[in-house]
């Protein structure tokens, strides 16, 4: 989901079943701790990469390849706040599952800027070769 209440995620957990919390949690904490690193660090990269053959060094535009690793913390936030909501099931803190949307909406936001800045990244590059050339 790319955004959700309380009252959502809490329908979800409890449709889970204390084996598929206990499930989702382990999943949380163990491969989702390696997913942010692999794709921040691959979108960062690509990012970078593709700014330093179109922008000038001193452009502002040099600084979003920070975006994706943004997007990593989020992700981080995301799988703490959900990992809060498995575990103190039946428990309910609303306040953790309002965190928990906002990091799941900021995360996707900032993944789907960083796909854009490479698109926009990648249009400036092949207009910046052809003018160059003519």
């Amino acid at each position: 989901m790319f955004a959700y209440t309380p009252a959502q995620v809490y329908d979800v957990i409890s449709d889970y079943g204390e084996q598929g919390r206990q499930h989702h949690a382990v999943t949380e904490l163990t491969a989702d701790l390696l997913y942010p690193i692999l794709y921040s660090l691959l979108l960062g990269l690509l990012v970078t990469l593709i700014f330093r053959r179109t922008f000038a060094s001193t452009s502002f535009m040099q600084k979003l390849w920070l975006l994706p690793f943004l997007a990593a913390v989020t992700d981080y936030g995301e799988n703490v706040t959900v990992v809060t909501l498995l575990l103190r099931y039946p428990q309910k803190l609303t306040g953790v599952a309002w965190a928990a949307s906002f990091f799941t909406t900021a995360k996707w936001l900032l993944v789907s800027v960083s796909f854009i800045l490479i698109v926009v990244g990648l249009v400036a590059l092949l207009i910046k070769r052809a003018t160059q050339k003519g």
